[in-house]
């Protein structure tokens, strides 16, 4: 029989939920005419333990050796449809992370010339 208590599984539960909001990060997506741009408070990150991936749409934030166990963390932001994603870049600044994804360049208005 297991000795697993109620009180040890919140406990349990308990740590883990306290690890998750220690590392949850917040951010903001912002656009203006050319670019979108996504802005991640990464203030408990050093830029070498940052890795940065843009995959199907998504762009993947790992940190790396961040918990006590030195697990990774790694979260998602959907990205728009309408980016150029050959220049997406980032600059990581005071513990803000920023990442650039410029929107491709789409003809509104065209005059056809009559030939």
């Amino acid at each position: 029989m297991n000795n697993y208590t109620t009180n040890d599984f919140f406990n349990d539960i308990s740590k883990h939920f306290k690890s998750a909001c220690l590392y949850n990060t917040e951010h903001k997506w912002i656009e203006d005419r050319d670019n979108y741009r996504l802005e991640i408070e990464s203030y408990r990150v050093k830029k070498e333990n940052i890795d940065i991936k843009y995959e199907n749409g998504i762009v993947l934030v790992s940190y790396k050796n961040l918990t006590p166990n030195n697990e990774n963390l790694v979260f998602s932001y959907l990205v728009p449809q309408n980016v150029n994603i050959n220049k997406i870049t980032a600059k990581y600044n005071n513990g803000l992370l920023i990442i650039t994804a410029p929107k491709l360049q789409t003809i509104k208005t065209k005059n056809i010339e009559i030939q």
